[in-house]
């Protein structure tokens, strides 16, 4: 039995909502850092080869984590294919499967994943730092090491090892897959945690204006820019996603006085500006156009295109 290898971080399914009006194996795909536009099929975008396989023991399988999300996938697929049904977020399983499907793609994409164990690996260079940084922390440690270790261990200085592990081009921090995807999963818990109390909206687009990206979950403050550091589980924040080109679902822990709400062209440009912004590299929409924001006024694609050159926004 053959097993999946091609392992989809942004859903096909998801991405085929996103589909040309008149093909739906037909996207449109911009590229921010080629700074170009060109077409491509929902199958073949955001995917990474063995992407969720684990390092397991003999006898377990590799790809459970794959095969788990499927299933994930397919509640979500029932939940979207009931909000372009219903246009409500009145059954109580649809809203907690879209949350939960919103809370596995803040996290699951390449970039989710990186930031974790970015996290991780500083966590690990700050402690080391800190147990380096004096003689008495660093005996503790050498003490507490296997009588195995603790020979070559002593054969460098305290002070050799605190400049090695100071120098991030001279020691290297590594993860092994399996724990960057056990962060990965527990952050998305912690996330729906924080997604379950908000007040939700659905917001449609009557044209299909809609666009999404490669990592497509936006968080951000919702009335003031702020310099603090923004999370999950503060107040004054909004989290939206696009579900598909015509809908896109939105939450704050703040009272919503409409949950259904049509979207002009203004707030259309406003949800794709922020579905842009967060993306890593790639922009899918349904059009060979986009409109966004710039200073406050809507926007096209060139205008985007010449923005990011003129800004050298190409390096994400």
């Amino acid at each position: 039995m053959s097993q999946p290898r091609a392992h989809h971080y942004c859903p096909e399914f998801y991405l085929r909502e996103f589909s040309d009006h008149s093909n739906e194996d037909k996207l449109h795909i911009i590229d921010l850092v080629k700074v170009e536009l060109r077409n491509g099929s929902p199958k073949n975008q955001a995917h990474q080869r063995d992407f969720y396989k684990t390092d397991v023991k003999e006898g377990c399988d590799p790809f459970y984590l794959e095969k788990e999300f499927s299933k994930i996938e397919s509640e979500s697929k029932k939940a979207i294919d009931y909000i372009k049904m219903h246009k409500t977020l009145l059954d109580e399983k649809v809203l907690n499967d879209l949350i939960n499907f919103m809370g596995l793609q803040a996290v699951r994409t390449p970039t989710g994943v990186n930031m974790f164990t970015e996290m991780k690996t500083n966590f690990i260079r700050d402690t080391l730092k800190i147990i380096t940084s004096s003689d008495d922390f660093y005996n503790i440690a050498i003490s507490n090491l296997p009588d195995q270790l603790k020979e070559s261990a002593t054969q460098t200085t305290r002070e050799e090892m605190n400049s090695f592990i100071t120098d991030s081009a001279r020691s290297k921090i590594e993860i092994d897959r399996t724990e960057q995807l056990l962060m990965m999963l527990k952050g998305a818990t912690s996330i729906v945690d924080c997604l379950l109390p908000r007040k939700w909206q659905i917001i449609e687009s009557e044209t299909g204006n809609f666009v999404t990206s490669d990592h497509p979950v936006s968080l951000v403050w919702s009335y003031e820019h702020s310099q603090r550091s923004i999370g999950w589980g503060l107040m004054n924040t909004s989290v939206s996603m696009p579900l598909t080109k015509h809908f896109t679902l939105c939450g704050t822990f703040e009272e919503i006085s409409c949950p259904y709400l049509k979207a002009d062209e203004r707030l259309t440009a406003y949800l794709n500006t922020l579905t842009t912004g967060k993306a890593d590299r790639y922009v899918y929409s349904a059009m060979p156009s986009l409109s966004w924001l710039k200073e406050d006024k809507i926007a096209n694609l060139d205008s985007l295109f010449e923005f990011i050159k003129a800004n050298h926004v190409v390096d994400k």
